[in-house]
């Protein structure tokens, strides 16, 4: 239900950014209509639909993410699963059931393929999250067995996303149309096309053009065999609308200026120890937008520094005098202890601070994994104040409050067709989309 309440949250929060206004304008010029709902207004018939809620859902980067191939879980998969149910008017357990099927299928695949496509350059959630949002339509439509096989097969045929795309429009278009083609390939298979089997597998297929050396990378099988991959790994909730990169450095900053009381002008240097893995992720050192202060990791730490918490409004204070001055005495490192099996396995995203001040006192804090993630959950007054964060300023705070507590009783809803605040844009709204 967390990843529920959470992606419909952020969703609505990024209706109104740049990347949404486009994958909702070329929807509505290129898309049949039908019943499922646009976050951004209006309804499409089930592809549409879910290609712009799922670009609304990864617009701030503030979605769910899983260790499990280093994906973003929801953010594909929950609009498909959404639009094949409202497609055929289900219900909120149909809902759950559909988006629990994406995510698990999603999991598998990227936990089988392993971690390096991501290191290689390769955007697992794009090139993986077309596979769950197959599944959660196959499911939501009542396709059998041999239904699924074909649509992973025309899913995952033409499945391709490059981490060039951090930072620009392409990210959040990329994971949409991934969503969209999954819908797409579920619709296709249950109308009777054919896919190719074995399509991860075989010669010429997935693991063999992304350069995986055999699939032995991670557990094969299902839940019966492995456990569900929703509990372990499980879900990283982000507390933060930038680059979960970041987050484990940004929480060991926070402790170090909690416990001693540190103010920005006494910051002489904030050092930062991370896997190289990080500063592939973090492109941007000294970011000339907000989408790109998305993917920067002195902005993050200055952002902290200066305002305490990084909100979906701070993005526009990128080039704030204070953030400006402390971004400019942050040194990134990556020592060699990262590279390490067991540090690769345990602080995959970690990172370790050392701020030193100008009267001459040094800091250190280290984390291995940001909170957020199963050993370390937020709780429900957290996730609850985030959707609120993220919904009451396009809803305003009743509707919020309401729609808020529909979600998490989602199982009791009869139809999800009118799930979604479409036309309820609050007068007050005044969030501006990150810029490319």
């Amino acid at each position: 239900m967390t990843a529920i309440v959470d992606t419909v949250g952020v969703m609505i929060a990024g209706a109104d950014t740049r990347p949404a206004g486009f994958a909702h304008r070329v929807a509505m010029e290129t898309c049949a209509p039908g019943d499922c709902q646009l976050v951004t207004g209006g309804a499409l018939a089930g592809a549409g639909a879910a290609m712009v809620n799922a670009t609304s859902a990864h617009a701030l980067d503030f979605d769910d993410n899983c260790d499990a191939g280093v994906v973003h879980a929801s953010a594909a998969v929950l609009p498909a699963a959404l639009a094949s149910v409202q497609a055929v008017n289900g219900d909120g357990d149909a809902l759950i059931g559909a988006l629990a099927a994406g995510l698990e299928a999603q999991f598998a695949l990227s936990e089988v393929l392993g971690p390096d496509i991501y290191h290689r350059g390769w955007w697992t959630s794009a090139l993986l999250g077309r596979a769950g949002a197959a599944v959660a339509s196959v499911v939501a439509g009542g396709g059998d067995a041999g239904c699924m096989t074909c649509a992973l097969g025309l899913a995952l045929a033409d499945a391709g996303g490059g981490k060039v795309s951090f930072g620009t429009d392409a990210k959040p278009l990329l994971l949409g149309r991934a969503a969209k083609i999954g819908v797409e390939s579920a619709w296709l298979a249950m109308a009777g096309a054919g896919g190719p089997a074995s399509v991860v597998e075989k010669k010429a297929g997935l693991a063999d053009l992304i350069g995986v050396d055999g699939l032995s990378h991670g557990r094969a099988g299902g839940p019966e065999d492995c456990g569900w991959r929703i509990l372990c790994p499980g879900i990283d909730i982000k507390r933060f609308p930038v680059c979960l990169s970041s987050h484990a450095a940004i929480d060991a900053l926070e402790f170090i200026i909690e416990q001693h009381d540190i103010c920005p002008d006494e910051i002489a240097q904030i050092e930062v120890d991370a896997p190289p893995l990080i500063w592939s992720n973090l492109i941007h050192p000294d970011p000339a937008n907000s989408r790109e202060a998305q993917f920067s990791m002195p902005f993050a730490l200055a952002a902290t520094v200066c305002f305490g918490r990084i909100t979906l409004d701070t993005l526009e204070r990128f080039d704030d005098p204070c953030i400006k001055q402390i971004m400019q005495r942050t040194v990134p490192l990556s020592t060699t202890e990262w590279n390490t099996p067991e540090r690769k396995a345990k602080a995959a995203e970690g990172a370790r601070i050392r701020l030193r001040t100008a009267d001459g006192r040094s800091f250190c804090a280290a984390c291995d994994k940001a909170r957020g993630g199963r050993n370390m959950p937020l709780s429900k007054s957290e996730i609850d104040d985030k959707f609120l964060a993220c919904v009451a300023p396009v809803t305003g705070k009743s509707l919020a409050t309401e729609l808020l507590n529909t979600l998490w009783g989602v199982e009791t809803v009869s139809s999800v067709r009118s799930l979604l605040p479409s036309g309820h844009r609050h007068e007050k709204s005044t969030r501006k989309a990150p810029d490319s």
